[in-house]
């Protein structure tokens, strides 16, 4: 019996009416900018499930200090956008998206593995733009997310 080869679906958007139906049958879809990527570069179109654009192709990405549903939430779009969440810290790790400077991953990406540390709305423009966007303006900053309780200073010099 002959095996009938895969093909894939184009869509514009994934947030289609019939998206999660197709998903769930294991259709493999692909987004518009994906297709014509992979014909420009004479490359095969990816089978996994979801494509969308090849921006994070080869890029590596850990998120720290979310809840589980906004995980689930990062790794559908960094996958859909070609790239890989990982879930342990690792030195091959291109980006870390931490919710703030209290994020379990946060010092060990700025201290040791000196990785760019950079807010979900960093990948939610890369997403926009289907590319990876410069990290400028999207850096989590080391008090982000911190309360600062100051102590000892003359009320008249408190603003």
């Amino acid at each position: 019996m002959l095996k009938p080869k895969p093909f894939a679906l184009v869509v514009d958007s994934c947030f289609q009416a019939k998206f999660e139906d197709l998903r769930a049958k294991g259709c493999n879809l692909l987004g518009p900018q994906c297709v014509m990527s992979c014909a420009k570069e004479h490359r095969p179109l990816p089978q996994q499930g979801y494509t969308c654009c090849l921006a994070m192709d080869g890029v590596k990405i850990l998120a720290s200090g979310f809840q589980e549903d906004e995980k689930v939430e990062i790794g559908k779009l960094v996958s859909a956008m070609g790239g890989v969440l990982h879930t342990k810290a690792s030195l091959d790790v291109s980006f870390v998206i931490a919710k703030n400077a209290l994020a379990a991953k946060y010092k060990w990406a700025l201290n040791i593995s000196k990785k760019p540390i950079v807010s979900f709305s960093w990948l939610q423009q890369c997403w926009i733009e289907h590319r990876v966007v410069p990290q400028e303006g999207y850096r989590v900053l080391p008090f982000s997310g911190l309360n600062i309780s100051v102590s000892g200073i003359p009320a008249g010099c408190v603003l």
